[in-house]
């Protein structure tokens, strides 16, 4: 009776690994149907509910799939996959409570997979407590730079669900703020890149390329940034993209910019500026431009910087026609000239606007443009002192008797 047992256990375990190559190449119905015999002959197998309820999720029946997990985590609740693909069901109907239940269950069953704590922080965010959410982000971060440095492959699911996670705390926007929760995320995001380098897969090293080099731009690391601009450039041409090819141009020009290398920013703004052209792309065409004109007010002496006022404002009207955060590329350049030209007033008007212009995007920008506005405005206050006579000494006099106490 044991050794039929046995048998039968045995015979169980070799229908379960053919469901699940039936199902991995796309035969559903054949990965059901040995699943099914799997568990007549071993109702202990728990896997085999998790694969029949993976095929009915591929088949769109989301009741059917949600019925399976729950028979597989009856079976043997320390199965993890069960608990993982429940939570993603019940998130897809949002259920978000019940979903991070489950991954809170996941969490607890495999602390040090990056996955879940990823799954976790997402269900917090579905229920608005971001402060749980960020808690999360460190441990999903953690986890993950050291299951990239172990010689244990990484699904690239489990990549893309980690990337997606952490991109909310590296806004792609130039020069951004990142959350101290991504401080340490670099070594993670290099591993990724490569990756997604290594095995082909422009997805995958598309999105870890471009948390990467906004990472090295908050960091001030524009060499960095640009060399990992460059490794998306060369993919972006083999694979023709011409849309991607004209902004990343233009962004491996902004990495020169930002350290004030006019000279060498120009060449590539130009070449963007007439790929954007080409595409139509009118939002972008006006953004290199003002990128360019940024470089050449760099390049020029301020006495010849009215030689650039006509298109100055003709790429300001666009940018505040269409409402855009751009605006505060040309509107710091006014400023920069009124302030040049003695116009106080007028320098601080345009600053201000710069400054409304970010809005409360959480960029170095902003703060910059700020910085700026204070100081115009200080200068002005002095200003303001210096010109205004001083009190006469009868004046002088009067104010102090009044301020005497009686």
């Amino acid at each position: 009776m044991k050794s039929e047992k046995s048998r039968d256990a045995c015979h169980a375990q070799e229908l379960l690994h053919r469901a699940l190559g039936y199902e991995e190449s796309g035969q559903l119905e054949k990965a059901i149907d040995c699943s099914t015999k799997s568990l007549k002959l071993d109702p202990t197998v728990g896997r085999a509910w998790n694969c029949i309820g993976v095929c009915h999720n591929k088949q769109g029946d989301d009741t059917k799939a949600i019925e399976c997990y729950m028979r597989a985590l009856e079976v043997d609740p320390r199965l993890l996959r069960p608990w993982i693909n429940l939570g993603n069901r019940y998130r897809s109907r949002g259920a978000h409570r019940a979903a991070l239940f489950c991954y809170a269950e996941a969490t607890a069953l495999t602390p040090t997979e990056p996955e879940e704590w990823a799954m976790k922080a997402e269900a917090f965010r579905a229920l608005k407590q971001e402060t749980e959410a960020r808690r999360c982000v460190p441990r999903a971060v953690e986890c993950m730079t050291r299951l990239l440095e172990s010689d244990i492959p990484v699904p690239q699911r489990a990549c893309a669900y980690f990337l997606s996670v952490l991109s909310p705390m590296i806004p792609i926007i130039p020069r951004p703020i990142i959350e101290p929760v991504a401080e340490s995320a670099e070594p993670a995001l290099c591993r990724i890149f490569e990756h997604g380098r290594r095995y082909s897969s422009s997805r995958l090293m598309s999105s870890a390329g471009l948390l990467l080099y906004r990472w090295y731009e908050a960091h001030a690391a524009y060499a960095s940034a640009r060399e990992t601009i460059d490794v998306l450039l060369n993919a972006a041409t083999t694979e023709r993209d011409e849309f991607e090819i004209a902004q990343l141009t233009n962004n491996y020009g902004y990495e020169y910019l930002l350290e004030s290398q006019f000279s060498r920013a120009e060449p590539y703004f130009i070449r963007s500026l007439a790929l954007f052209e080409r595409l139509g792309s009118f939002t972008e065409i006006n953004n290199s431009r003002a990128n360019l004109l940024t470089c050449r007010f760099g390049m020029l002496a301020a006495d010849r910087w009215d030689e650039l006022l006509p298109e100055l404002k003709q790429v300001n009207h666009a940018f505040s026609s269409l409402g855009h955060w751009h605006a505060r590329k040309t509107l710091i350049l006014l400023a920069r000239r009124a302030e040049h030209r003695g116009n106080r007033p007028a320098a601080i008007k345009w600053a201000q606007r710069a400054v409304k212009a970010s809005g409360e995007r959480p960029t170095h920008h902003r703060l910059e443009d700020q910085s700026y506005l204070h100081f115009l405005e200080n200068q002005s206050s002095e200003h303001w002192r210096r010109q205004s006579p001083p009190a006469s000494a009868d004046r002088r006099n009067t104010q102090i008797r009044s301020e005497a106490p009686g």
